[in-house]
């Protein structure tokens, strides 16, 4: 499920996510055995294993299709990040997480929770451009 082809084949070439079609994916992101697409449009959707709540929707469902994640609709998220936790980034600055939290791994958060930026320094938030509590700054 975690590729958003609706099942769970095995696929070794890329393949278009038609559920997908008519969006502008700007950026994705791979954590384990699940994936975050964020749209043009700021829309983030979730797909694959959903057990720690990684996904975003309130439960430990499992998507095999993208389905978009509610809870950031009006966040305007423009940076996601993932491993074993979801992690954005809203135009404001604000980081969100979800899933297995960044801050207690025994921790698992349903819905996109706010996350002071200093305690997470981490790979998942360096890579999303954020140093030291600072936000990348992008020309």
């Amino acid at each position: 499920g975690q590729c958003g082809h609706g099942d769970q084949r095995i696929r070794n070439l890329p393949t278009e996510i038609s559920a997908l079609q008519g969006k502008r994916v700007v950026q994705a992101a791979a954590g384990y055995f699940f994936s975050l697409v964020l749209t043009q449009g700021h829309e983030v959707f979730s797909f694959g294993y959903g057990d720690a709540g990684e996904l975003g929707h309130g439960d430990t469902q499992h998507q095999h299709l993208p389905k978009l994640v509610e809870a950031l609709r009006g966040r305007r998220v423009v940076e996601i990040a993932c491993d074993e936790a979801s992690l954005v980034m809203t135009e404001s600055g604000d980081v969100l997480e979800f899933g297995r939290s960044v801050r207690n791994k025994f921790l698992k958060i349903l819905v996109p929770d706010s996350v002071a930026v200093a305690p997470v320094i981490g790979p998942m938030v360096v890579a999303m451009g954020i140093e030291e509590g600072r936000e990348r700054r992008r020309d």
